[in-house]
């Protein structure tokens, strides 16, 4: 029966009402897809049930939508990070030294007056007074005539010459004088060389026809002309009387055959012919790899001040020349490595990459401080110290009671109070990547932590035109967030960035 079936196929280009023929086996299916990076995304944990006194929740899983952001969607687990108990009250420290006095107050306003008092018992007589002066001196009487001149004395030696007095004060500038006659011109340069032609103008407009002229004289009378051409034919005369028909003559070569005939209308479609056999299974992707996620403790250092939690996550995928699938996270299957810090002293730093000051407002900006804080492996939530007509640090940041410190364990402010003070303890150069820093920083705040003004950039979303405050890193006192408004918004400077 088969056998009849591929006949029939075989013939179908010729016969267009067959029954259709089986179909060909289907192709291998393709590999699989390649397994995925894995993400880790932490958010604060308020304090319940997950948390009695708060923390840290920790999600993780495989970004199978390849943005580089763990979603909803793609969430595989859940851990916490919990903030520990509240330990007892260390012993008191010893009593600082006593700070300088301060400022004497303003005197308080005068009480009301009191009453009379009753009058006093009279008192003793007192002893005798003192003498009194002298009477003034009676008038003198008139001057005596003038006695002779005596005879002049001897000119003494020179004294020595005394010591130099002190310079007197420079005499004040005197008045600007007249401003002197002009100078007579002086002769003229020689010619400057001639500078290149010009390009050529338009064309100017086509000027009015001139008057005719009068005729001019007849010429001469040329040379007869060449011979005209022959004329044209006379009509043709009456056809004479047909003649006899001639042999046949041999036959012609066989003509070049002519175009092919338009294609003919497609007949009927034949009726649908039996399934083809299943095409083999194509061969089975590569097995995908799980997620793993591993935490245990950080020590106080660069990446946690008070020391923490140090998660990581990766595919057990076997990189690094480590075991796939083995259960196990490996350093080399390592994707991604977040800290979350034991709650104390704050970090601020300076970013190591400038920025333009289309920067999408205070929330971009955040997010670039962010940004910088994860790609060095710092915890926590960072924000910028930065203004506009929406907010600054004064109404966006958590003010915090515990020290803020540079990535280099150096404090800059003992709290929120000493940072708004109006200096710092130490200039804030010190950038993500431990470097030291310098020059103009972008702010548009107060060293007390609110808007400057409008000087933003229109908010930060124009990097053309405009000015905006800026600090400066190597500068501790007020300067170093309120210095000028001179750079443009074309420029691009670093962000001062602060842990909430």
């Amino acid at each position: 029966m088969r056998k009849r079936i591929l006949d029939w196929c075989a013939v179908g280009l010729l016969l267009p009402l067959v029954p259709g023929c089986g179909g060909s086996d289907g192709k291998a299916g393709s590999n699989g897809s390649d397994g995925v990076s894995a993400l880790i995304a932490t958010e604060d944990e308020p304090a319940g049930e997950n948390c009695e006194g708060g923390g840290t929740k920790v999600n993780y899983g495989a970004d199978s939508s390849g943005n580089g952001k763990l979603e909803a969607k793609e969430i595989e687990g859940t851990r916490y990070v919990c903030n520990g108990a509240v330990g007892a009250d260390g012993e008191a420290g010893p009593t600082g030294e006593t700070g300088p006095a301060g400022d004497t107050g303003a005197d308080g306003e005068a009480g009301p007056e009191g009453a009379t008092g009753s009058s006093g018992a009279d008192g003793a007589t007192g002893a005798a007074g003192p003498q009194g002066p002298t009477g003034a001196a009676g008038v003198a009487g008139p001057t005596g005539a003038a006695g002779v001149t005596g005879a002049a004395g001897v000119t003494g030696p020179a004294g020595p010459a005394g010591a130099t007095g002190v310079t007197g004060p420079a005499g004040a500038t005197g008045v600007t004088g007249p401003a002197g006659a002009t100078g007579a011109t002086g002769p003229a340069g020689t010619t400057g060389a001639t500078g290149p032609a010009g390009t050529t103008g338009a064309t100017g407009p086509a000027g009015a026809t001139g008057a005719t002229g009068p005729a001019g004289t007849t010429g001469a009378t040329g040379p007869a002309g060449t011979t005209g051409a022959t004329g044209p034919a006379g009509a043709t005369g009456a056809t004479g009387p047909a003649g006899t028909t001639g042999a046949t003559g041999p036959a012609g070569t066989t003509g070049a055959t002519g175009p092919a005939g338009a294609t003919g209308a497609t007949g009927p479609a034949g009726t649908t012919g039996p399934a083809g056999a299943t095409g083999a299974n194509g061969a089975s992707g590569a097995a995908g790899f799980n997620s793993l996620i591993n935490t245990g403790s950080e020590p106080s250092g660069f990446h946690c001040i008070q020391g923490g939690v140090k998660i990581v996550v990766g595919l057990d995928n076997g990189d690094g020349n480590g075991t796939p699938n083995d259960g196990t996270l490996q350093a080399g299957e390592i994707d991604q490595t977040s800290y979350v810090c034991t709650p104390g002293a704050r970090r601020a730093f300076l970013t190591s990459v400038g920025y333009a000051a289309d920067m999408g407002g205070l929330s971009g900006a955040d997010a670039k401080c962010q940004a910088r804080a994860a790609a060095v492996g710092f915890g926590g939530t960072f924000k910028a110290w930065l203004s506009d007509s929406t907010g600054s640090p004064s109404t966006r940041f958590t003010q915090s009671t515990t020290p803020y410190i540079r990535p280099d364990g150096v404090q800059i402010a003992a709290n929120w109070a000493g940072l708004i003070s109006g200096s710092l303890s130490a200039a804030l150069v010190i950038d993500d990547l431990g470097n030291t820093g310098f020059g103009g920083v972008w702010t548009a705040t107060n060293a007390d932590g609110t808007s400057y003004g409008t000087d933003n950039c229109n908010d930060w979303s124009n990097p053309t035109s405009g000015v905006a405050r800026i600090g400066v890193a190597q500068i501790a006192n007020s300067w170093w967030s309120n210095y000028n408004s001179g750079p443009g918004c074309f420029n691009g400077f670093p962000l001062y960035c602060f842990e909430q």
